[in-house]
Protein backbone atom coordinates (compact mmCIF):
# COMPACT_ATOMS: atom_id res chain seq x y z
CA UNK A 1 0.00 0.00 0.00
CA UNK A 2 1.28 3.59 -1.36
CA UNK A 3 0.87 6.92 0.40
CA UNK A 4 -1.12 9.23 -1.54
CA UNK A 5 1.71 11.67 -2.21
CA UNK A 6 4.04 9.21 -3.58
CA UNK A 7 2.10 8.23 -6.32
CA UNK A 8 3.94 11.18 -8.87
CA UNK A 9 7.32 9.51 -7.28
CA UNK A 10 6.45 6.34 -9.35
CA UNK A 11 5.19 8.48 -12.39
CA UNK A 12 8.81 10.44 -11.90
CA UNK A 13 10.50 7.31 -11.81
CA UNK A 14 8.56 5.76 -14.69
CA UNK A 15 9.61 8.78 -16.93
CA UNK A 16 13.03 8.92 -16.30
CA UNK A 17 13.33 5.79 -18.88
CA UNK A 18 10.84 7.51 -21.14
CA UNK A 19 13.18 7.88 -24.34
CA UNK A 20 11.28 11.03 -25.16
CA UNK A 21 11.61 12.80 -22.13
CA UNK A 22 14.62 15.38 -22.17
CA UNK A 23 16.75 16.79 -19.63
CA UNK A 24 14.85 19.47 -19.59
CA UNK A 25 11.54 17.86 -19.06
CA UNK A 26 12.98 15.91 -15.82
CA UNK A 27 14.17 18.71 -14.52
CA UNK A 28 11.01 20.56 -14.56
CA UNK A 29 9.08 17.66 -12.85
CA UNK A 30 11.51 17.46 -10.44
CA UNK A 31 11.38 20.74 -9.22
CA UNK A 32 7.69 20.82 -9.33
CA UNK A 33 8.33 17.85 -6.51
CA UNK A 34 11.16 18.96 -4.53
CA UNK A 35 13.26 22.53 -4.32
CA UNK A 36 16.01 21.44 -2.16
CA UNK A 37 17.02 17.98 0.09
CA UNK A 38 19.06 17.29 3.23
CA UNK A 39 21.72 15.34 4.48
CA UNK A 40 22.11 14.24 8.09
CA UNK A 41 25.84 13.65 9.04
CA UNK A 42 27.80 13.46 11.95
CA UNK A 43 30.54 16.07 12.04
CA UNK A 44 33.75 14.12 11.91
CA UNK A 45 36.97 14.30 10.15
CA UNK A 46 35.79 12.92 7.13
CA UNK A 47 32.53 14.76 6.74
CA UNK A 48 34.07 17.97 7.77
CA UNK A 49 36.87 17.55 5.19
CA UNK A 50 34.45 16.35 2.70
CA UNK A 51 32.12 19.80 2.93
CA UNK A 52 35.12 21.74 2.95
CA UNK A 53 36.38 20.43 -0.63
CA UNK A 54 32.65 20.74 -1.80
CA UNK A 55 33.03 16.90 -1.88
CA UNK A 56 29.44 14.51 -1.40
CA UNK A 57 30.20 10.88 -0.30
CA UNK A 58 28.54 8.01 -2.06
CA UNK A 59 28.07 4.70 -0.36
CA UNK A 60 28.32 0.95 -1.63
CA UNK A 61 24.64 -0.52 -0.41
CA UNK A 62 26.88 -3.31 1.11
CA UNK A 63 27.37 -1.05 4.29
CA UNK A 64 23.47 -0.27 4.64
CA UNK A 65 22.41 -0.32 8.24
CA UNK A 66 19.36 -2.21 6.52
CA UNK A 67 19.91 -5.37 4.98
CA UNK A 68 17.10 -5.51 3.14
CA UNK A 69 17.71 -1.92 1.41
CA UNK A 70 19.13 -2.64 -2.00
CA UNK A 71 18.84 -6.10 -1.79
CA UNK A 72 17.90 -8.22 -5.19
CA UNK A 73 17.18 -12.10 -5.12
CA UNK A 74 17.72 -14.54 -8.13
CA UNK A 75 15.20 -15.44 -10.04
CA UNK A 76 14.78 -19.57 -9.61
CA UNK A 77 11.60 -19.60 -11.52
CA UNK A 78 12.00 -22.47 -13.78
CA UNK A 79 10.29 -20.64 -16.58
CA UNK A 80 13.81 -19.10 -16.70
CA UNK A 81 15.52 -21.43 -18.50
CA UNK A 82 12.49 -23.34 -20.35
CA UNK A 83 11.19 -20.20 -22.07
CA UNK A 84 14.79 -19.22 -23.46
CA UNK A 85 15.98 -23.17 -24.28
CA UNK A 86 13.60 -25.39 -26.83
CA UNK A 87 15.90 -28.72 -25.73
CA UNK A 88 18.56 -29.72 -23.17
CA UNK A 89 20.83 -30.10 -26.00
CA UNK A 90 20.63 -26.33 -26.85
CA UNK A 91 21.17 -25.67 -23.27
CA UNK A 92 24.12 -27.81 -23.14
CA UNK A 93 25.40 -25.99 -25.86
CA UNK A 94 24.62 -22.72 -24.21
CA UNK A 95 27.01 -24.18 -21.28
CA UNK A 96 29.83 -25.34 -23.33
CA UNK A 97 29.90 -22.25 -24.87
CA UNK A 98 30.12 -19.94 -21.67
CA UNK A 99 32.73 -22.20 -20.44
CA UNK A 100 35.15 -22.21 -23.34
CA UNK A 101 34.47 -17.94 -23.36
CA UNK A 102 35.42 -17.87 -19.02
CA UNK A 103 39.08 -17.77 -19.76
CA UNK A 104 39.06 -15.37 -22.23
CA UNK A 105 36.61 -12.94 -19.89
CA UNK A 106 39.08 -13.84 -17.00
CA UNK A 107 42.49 -12.05 -19.31
CA UNK A 108 40.85 -9.21 -19.87
CA UNK A 109 40.10 -8.77 -16.98
CA UNK A 110 43.46 -9.23 -15.30
CA UNK A 111 45.07 -6.97 -18.38
CA UNK A 112 42.50 -4.27 -17.08
CA UNK A 113 43.67 -4.61 -14.00
CA UNK A 114 47.31 -4.27 -14.70
CA UNK A 115 46.77 -1.45 -17.01
CA UNK A 116 44.50 0.58 -14.82
CA UNK A 117 45.87 3.48 -12.23
CA UNK A 118 42.24 3.65 -10.39
CA UNK A 119 41.83 1.94 -7.67
CA UNK A 120 38.16 2.00 -7.79
CA UNK A 121 38.50 0.42 -11.24
CA UNK A 122 41.52 -1.88 -10.08
CA UNK A 123 38.54 -3.12 -7.60
CA UNK A 124 36.08 -3.92 -10.01
CA UNK A 125 38.54 -5.75 -12.12
CA UNK A 126 39.62 -7.60 -9.30
CA UNK A 127 35.98 -8.36 -8.46
CA UNK A 128 34.50 -9.89 -11.93
CA UNK A 129 38.22 -11.61 -12.05
CA UNK A 130 37.03 -13.56 -8.74
CA UNK A 131 33.65 -13.73 -10.02
CA UNK A 132 34.63 -15.12 -13.94
CA UNK A 133 37.07 -17.37 -11.89
CA UNK A 134 34.36 -19.02 -9.69
CA UNK A 135 31.74 -19.44 -12.34
CA UNK A 136 34.45 -21.91 -14.25
CA UNK A 137 34.74 -24.04 -11.70
CA UNK A 138 31.27 -24.42 -11.19
CA UNK A 139 30.71 -24.54 -14.54
CA UNK A 140 33.08 -27.03 -15.07
CA UNK A 141 31.69 -29.35 -12.43
CA UNK A 142 28.52 -29.07 -14.09
CA UNK A 143 29.36 -30.02 -17.48
CA UNK A 144 31.55 -33.07 -15.98
CA UNK A 145 28.55 -34.06 -14.46
CA UNK A 146 26.53 -36.58 -16.54
CA UNK A 147 23.66 -36.77 -15.09
CA UNK A 148 23.00 -33.19 -15.03
CA UNK A 149 19.89 -31.38 -16.91
CA UNK A 150 18.21 -28.09 -16.26
CA UNK A 151 16.12 -29.01 -13.42
CA UNK A 152 19.51 -30.77 -12.08
CA UNK A 153 20.95 -27.43 -12.68
CA UNK A 154 18.69 -24.87 -11.20
CA UNK A 155 18.89 -27.30 -7.92
CA UNK A 156 22.57 -27.55 -7.53
CA UNK A 157 24.39 -24.44 -9.36
CA UNK A 158 22.38 -21.78 -10.57
CA UNK A 159 21.90 -20.03 -7.15
CA UNK A 160 25.69 -20.64 -6.17
CA UNK A 161 26.23 -18.88 -9.94
CA UNK A 162 23.71 -16.15 -8.77
CA UNK A 163 25.12 -15.17 -5.60
CA UNK A 164 28.66 -15.08 -6.94
CA UNK A 165 27.45 -12.46 -9.18
CA UNK A 166 25.65 -10.58 -6.35
CA UNK A 167 28.26 -9.79 -4.67
CA UNK A 168 30.16 -7.96 -7.85
CA UNK A 169 26.66 -5.44 -8.16
CA UNK A 170 27.77 -4.32 -4.41
CA UNK A 171 30.39 -2.12 -6.17
CA UNK A 172 28.66 -1.59 -9.44
CA UNK A 173 26.44 0.93 -7.79
CA UNK A 174 26.70 4.28 -5.19
CA UNK A 175 24.15 6.25 -3.42
CA UNK A 176 24.16 8.94 -1.63
CA UNK A 177 21.16 9.61 0.76
CA UNK A 178 19.19 12.53 1.58
CA UNK A 179 15.70 13.99 2.63
CA UNK A 180 12.75 16.36 2.13
CA UNK A 181 13.01 16.97 5.72
CA UNK A 182 15.47 18.64 8.00
CA UNK A 183 13.70 18.83 11.40
CA UNK A 184 13.35 15.30 11.19
CA UNK A 185 13.86 14.52 15.50
CA UNK A 186 14.65 10.45 14.75
CA UNK A 187 16.97 11.58 11.73
CA UNK A 188 18.58 13.97 13.93
CA UNK A 189 19.38 11.30 16.30
CA UNK A 190 20.40 7.93 14.37
CA UNK A 191 22.30 9.87 11.04
CA UNK A 192 23.71 13.13 12.67
CA UNK A 193 25.19 11.15 16.12
CA UNK A 194 22.42 12.25 18.70
CA UNK A 195 22.08 15.65 17.69
CA UNK A 196 25.75 16.67 17.78
CA UNK A 197 26.32 16.64 14.20
CA UNK A 198 24.68 18.77 10.90
CA UNK A 199 22.04 18.54 8.28
CA UNK A 200 23.42 19.96 5.61
CA UNK A 201 20.54 21.67 2.72
CA UNK A 202 21.17 21.14 -1.35
CA UNK A 203 19.44 23.13 -3.88
CA UNK A 204 18.06 20.34 -5.99
CA UNK A 205 18.52 22.69 -9.05
CA UNK A 206 21.89 22.25 -8.48
CA UNK A 207 21.96 18.72 -8.30
CA UNK A 208 20.17 18.01 -10.88
CA UNK A 209 22.54 19.86 -13.14
CA UNK A 210 25.35 17.70 -12.26
CA UNK A 211 23.63 14.92 -11.60
CA UNK A 212 20.72 14.61 -14.10
CA UNK A 213 18.43 11.74 -13.98
CA UNK A 214 20.49 10.18 -11.72
CA UNK A 215 17.87 12.01 -8.58
CA UNK A 216 15.38 9.34 -7.58
CA UNK A 217 13.19 9.62 -4.69
CA UNK A 218 12.27 6.51 -2.42
CA UNK A 219 9.22 4.45 -2.68
CA UNK A 220 7.43 2.73 0.51
CA UNK A 221 5.41 0.04 0.64
CA UNK A 222 4.23 -2.65 3.01
CA UNK A 223 5.74 -5.30 1.79
CA UNK A 224 10.07 -5.25 1.46
CA UNK A 225 10.35 -5.43 -2.45
CA UNK A 226 12.93 -7.99 -3.17
CA UNK A 227 14.09 -7.53 -6.85
CA UNK A 228 14.12 -10.60 -9.04
CA UNK A 229 16.86 -9.24 -11.70
CA UNK A 230 18.36 -12.62 -13.02
CA UNK A 231 17.87 -13.52 -16.83
CA UNK A 232 19.35 -15.26 -19.45
CA UNK A 233 21.14 -13.64 -22.57
CA UNK A 234 21.89 -16.30 -24.41
CA UNK A 235 23.83 -14.38 -27.35
CA UNK A 236 26.57 -12.41 -25.39
CA UNK A 237 26.57 -15.77 -23.34
CA UNK A 238 25.54 -14.52 -19.88
CA UNK A 239 23.16 -16.42 -17.39
CA UNK A 240 23.10 -13.14 -15.43
CA UNK A 241 21.30 -9.66 -16.75
CA UNK A 242 19.18 -7.22 -15.63
CA UNK A 243 17.82 -4.09 -17.63
CA UNK A 244 18.80 -0.06 -16.42
CA UNK A 245 15.21 -0.04 -15.10
CA UNK A 246 15.09 -2.88 -12.80
CA UNK A 247 18.67 -1.55 -11.33
CA UNK A 248 17.03 1.39 -10.44
CA UNK A 249 14.10 -0.16 -8.69
CA UNK A 250 16.27 -2.03 -7.02
CA UNK A 251 17.63 1.01 -5.09
CA UNK A 252 14.08 3.07 -4.69
CA UNK A 253 12.12 0.76 -3.02
CA UNK A 254 12.05 0.37 1.22
CA UNK A 255 9.63 -0.94 3.50
CA UNK A 256 7.54 1.54 4.85
CA UNK A 257 8.97 1.50 8.29
CA UNK A 258 11.30 4.03 6.87
CA UNK A 259 8.64 6.34 5.50
CA UNK A 260 8.74 8.90 7.99
CA UNK A 261 12.55 9.78 6.44
CA UNK A 262 10.97 11.10 3.24
CA UNK A 263 14.01 9.98 1.57
CA UNK A 264 15.64 10.40 -2.08
CA UNK A 265 18.74 9.36 -3.38
CA UNK A 266 21.43 10.21 -5.99
CA UNK A 267 22.58 7.12 -7.70
CA UNK A 268 25.93 6.80 -9.70
CA UNK A 269 27.06 4.18 -11.62
CA UNK A 270 30.50 2.19 -11.94
CA UNK A 271 31.32 4.48 -15.32
CA UNK A 272 30.15 7.53 -13.20
CA UNK A 273 32.11 6.68 -10.15
CA UNK A 274 35.35 5.70 -12.18
CA UNK A 275 35.53 9.61 -14.12
CA UNK A 276 34.32 11.80 -11.31
CA UNK A 277 35.34 10.50 -7.66
CA UNK A 278 38.43 11.34 -5.78
CA UNK A 279 40.62 8.53 -5.27
CA UNK A 280 40.40 7.32 -1.83
CA UNK A 281 43.36 4.93 -0.27
CA UNK A 282 42.46 1.15 -1.31
CA UNK A 283 41.38 0.35 1.70
CA UNK A 284 38.80 2.44 2.06
CA UNK A 285 37.25 1.63 -1.25
CA UNK A 286 35.30 -1.19 0.02
CA UNK A 287 32.85 1.47 1.48
CA UNK A 288 32.23 4.07 -0.98
CA UNK A 289 33.38 7.14 -3.09
CA UNK A 290 33.81 10.92 -2.94
CA UNK A 291 32.31 12.98 -6.00
CA UNK A 292 33.62 16.73 -6.58
CA UNK A 293 31.96 19.81 -7.05
CA UNK A 294 28.78 19.74 -4.55
CA UNK A 295 28.34 22.99 -2.67
CA UNK A 296 25.88 23.25 0.42
CA UNK A 297 23.34 26.35 0.70
CA UNK A 298 22.87 25.96 4.33
CA UNK A 299 23.94 24.24 7.51
CA UNK A 300 22.29 23.68 10.20
CA UNK A 301 24.15 22.57 13.43
CA UNK A 302 22.64 20.39 15.81
CA UNK A 303 21.03 21.25 19.07
CA UNK A 304 24.13 19.35 21.63
CA UNK A 305 27.27 20.15 19.03
CA UNK A 306 29.48 21.06 20.84
CA UNK A 307 30.64 24.87 21.28
CA UNK A 308 34.51 24.53 19.59
CA UNK A 309 32.64 22.91 16.39
CA UNK A 310 29.60 25.25 16.21
CA UNK A 311 32.43 27.96 16.17
CA UNK A 312 34.41 26.52 13.65
CA UNK A 313 32.04 25.53 11.24
CA UNK A 314 30.44 29.50 11.35
CA UNK A 315 34.15 30.29 11.21
CA UNK A 316 34.93 28.92 8.25
CA UNK A 317 31.90 29.30 6.37
CA UNK A 318 30.74 32.56 7.35
CA UNK A 319 31.61 34.15 3.42
CA UNK A 320 29.60 32.19 1.76
CA UNK A 321 27.57 29.50 3.20
CA UNK A 322 24.47 30.27 5.89
CA UNK A 323 25.23 28.62 8.76
CA UNK A 324 22.02 28.37 11.00
CA UNK A 325 21.47 26.79 14.75
CA UNK A 326 18.69 23.87 15.42
CA UNK A 327 16.43 25.20 18.10
CA UNK A 328 14.23 22.99 20.83
CA UNK A 329 10.89 25.03 21.59
CA UNK A 330 9.02 24.70 24.65
CA UNK A 331 7.02 21.51 23.97
CA UNK A 332 10.05 19.45 22.93
CA UNK A 333 9.00 19.84 19.10
CA UNK A 334 12.13 19.71 17.52
CA UNK A 335 12.09 23.23 14.85
CA UNK A 336 14.87 24.57 12.27
CA UNK A 337 15.17 28.49 12.26
CA UNK A 338 13.63 28.49 9.34
CA UNK A 339 9.97 26.74 9.05
CA UNK A 340 9.72 23.69 6.47
CA UNK A 341 6.48 23.02 5.38
CA UNK A 342 5.60 19.03 5.12
CA UNK A 343 3.36 17.37 3.23
CA UNK A 344 1.47 14.60 5.23
CA UNK A 345 1.65 11.02 4.19
CA UNK A 346 -2.30 10.01 4.40
CA UNK A 347 -2.57 6.46 4.06
CA UNK A 348 -5.47 5.22 0.86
Amino acid sequence: MLYSCQDNYEDFINNLFDKSKTNDDIQEELLKIVKCLYRYVPYDENNASALKDNNLWFSFSSIFNDPLDSAAIINLADNIFRGRFSSEDEFSCFLNKWYTEIDNKINIEKNNFDKSSNSYDKQLFKNREEQYTNEKKIIEKVIKDKDYNIDKFVKDYYKKLGEIKLKTYEFDNAISCFSEVNNSVSMWSYYADGHKGICVKYDVRELFEKFKKKIIPVIYDETVQLKKIMSIDKKSCTLFTSTEKEKYLRYCHKNMAWYLEREWRILIDKDYISKNHKKLEEASIVNGCLCEGVIPKTIYLGCRMDRTNKDEIKTAYKDNIEVLDMNIDDLNNYIPPIIYSNKKYNNI
